[in-house]
Order: C-alpha cells, then sequence, then structure tokens
C-alpha cells in the first residue's frame, strides 16, 4: 500500500447511495474504498476490522444511526458525515466543524469536503478533538437493559442482565450463559450490544458480549490471539481488533501480555 494511499469506509443503508458516492470517489486517485456497510452494527466492526483513514458516514439509518457507530468506536477516523436535511443534525456539525455532506450532494461539493478531509489528516488529533465534541454534545440520556427475558424448557423466564456471564452466539442462536445455566434469547447480539451498558459489557468477539465484571483472566494464546476467564472456568474467545479495548476496559493496557 502506498504511503500517500487513503483508505475509506462508507456507511449508509441505501445501495444507490453507496454506489454513486464509490463511484465519484473513483476520481481521487488517492482514496481507495475497503469497504462499505448498509447498517450501524456491520459499520463497527468494518471500521474496527479494516482502521480507514476516512470514514464516508451517514446520519439516519435503522438500528444504530451514525452518531451512535462513533460512539462505539475506540478510535475514529476523519469523519464525513452524509445526510438528508435535518436541521439539528446540520446545525451540530457547524457548530462543532465537523465536516457533512447534505443529500442530494454535487460532485463539487464532495470534492470540497474531500480535500477538507485530506487538509485535516496531518493534524488527526484535533480533528479528533472536534468529533468528540460533537458525539458529546448529541448523545441523549439512554436507559440500558437491567433485565431479560430469556427461555429455557419452555418456559419464559426474566433475568438481571448483570449477573449473566456473557450473551453468545452458538449456531444462530443466542444464549445468556449464567454460572452453568444458559437461557435463550430472542435478540441478535447486535441488538444486544445497542442495549447493554457499555459501561459494563463489551464486544469481545463476533460471538460473544462479556459482562466485565465477570472477567477474571486474560490467556494470551500466542501469534496475537487471547481468551478471557470467568469464575466458573468458562472460556471465551476475544477478537484480534477488541484485545487493546479489553485490555483498556479492565486497567490492563500497560500490563505485559
Amino acid at each position: 500500500m502506498a504511503s500517500h494511499e487513503v483508505t475509506a469506509v462508507i456507511v449508509d443503508d441505501e445501495r444507490p447511495a453507496r454506489e454513486r458516492l464509490r463511484q465519484a470517489l473513483s476520481a481521487f486517485p488517492e482514496i481507495r474504498v475497503v469497504a462499505e456497510a448498509d447498517n450501524g452494527a456491520d459499520a463497527v466492526d468494518l471500521i474496527r476490522e479494516h482502521r480507514p483513514r476516512l470514514l464516508f458516514l451517514d446520519v439516519q439509518m435503522p438500528g444504530l444511526n451514525g452518531l451512535e457507530v462513533l460512539q462505539r468506536l475506540e478510535d475514529h477516523p476523519i469523519v464525513i458525515f452524509t445526510t438528508a436535511y435535518d436541521q439539528y443534525a446540520i446545525r451540530a456539525f457547524e457548530v462543532h466543524a465537523v465536516d457533512y455532506l447534505l443529500k442530494p450532494y454535487s460532485r463539487e461539493r464532495l470534492r470540497e469536503a474531500v480535500q477538507r478531509a485530506l487538509a485535516a489528516m496531518p493534524d488527526l488529533p484535533a480533528a479528533q478533538k472536534r468529533l468528540h465534541a460533537l458525539i458529546a454534545s448529541c448523545t441523549p440520556v439512554h436507559q440500558y437493559l437491567s433485565r431479560i427475558t430469556v427461555r429455557r424448557g419452555g418456559r419464559l423466564l426474566v433475568r438481571s442482565v448483570h449477573r449473566a456471564d456473557c450473551f453468545q452466539a452458538e449456531d444462530g442462536l443466542v444464549f445468556l450463559r449464567e454460572e452453568e445455566e444458559s437461557y435463550l434469547v430472542d435478540a441478535t447480539l447486535n441488538a444486544l450490544e445497542v442495549e447493554l451498558d457499555p459501561a459494563a459489557f463489551l464486544r469481545i468477539h463476533r460471538s460473544v458480549i462479556v459482562n466485565l465484571s465477570r472477567v477474571e483472566a486474560v490467556v494470551p494464546l500466542g501469534k496475537g490471539q487471547f481468551r478471557v476467564t470467568l469464575p466458573n472456568q468458562r472460556e471465551l474467545p476475544v477478537g484480534r481488533t477488541r484485545v487493546d479495548e479489553l485490555k483498556k476496559r479492565l486497567g490492563m493496557l500497560q500490563a505485559p501480555l
């Protein structure tokens, strides 16, 4: 990869909008689109995986919206928001000097936004500071799940999420694991990630959301692979892109592993 190349990810729930933007970006030889997502949950995974330098992010999407995507990321690239007319969002972007494209936008407007984004890259911390201020100003108070309805043996039960070891996907189903017990949950991990308190739970793998208070150890397996162990000797995989955030959340970032 050339040193001047700028990797980019496009996030928009409308396929025609993604296709138009991808085609328009072909006029910029320094930009290479490495991934696209049509929803917020997939966007979080793809951004963590590819670590793009530039992100084109739709504001209004079902499930996680654009700002909620950013809230779940540990590291932020330069962001150009794309949005249909939204007076509140546009005012927030302008107040915090964050660039945006108002749909439908012209190629000239796209060129202006891209040129500003490229110019901002040498001073990424300043751009991130503006972005963090925007995120903080637009973050509503969210009522996270404290109890959840689960299934076991044909019965519906109500469990406290804080007693869970983890939520784990297996063979197309999602289970709440609690001590030696397992309960079937009628929700996807992507949906649960939105509803669980991020201060208490962390998506450590595509198939696992762990209760951080239940983690006893982070065990290196070699070749950049890790697992966590819980009090009942349950072992869970940790995705490569999630190791640093897990260690940070557990206060272990500087610990040699």
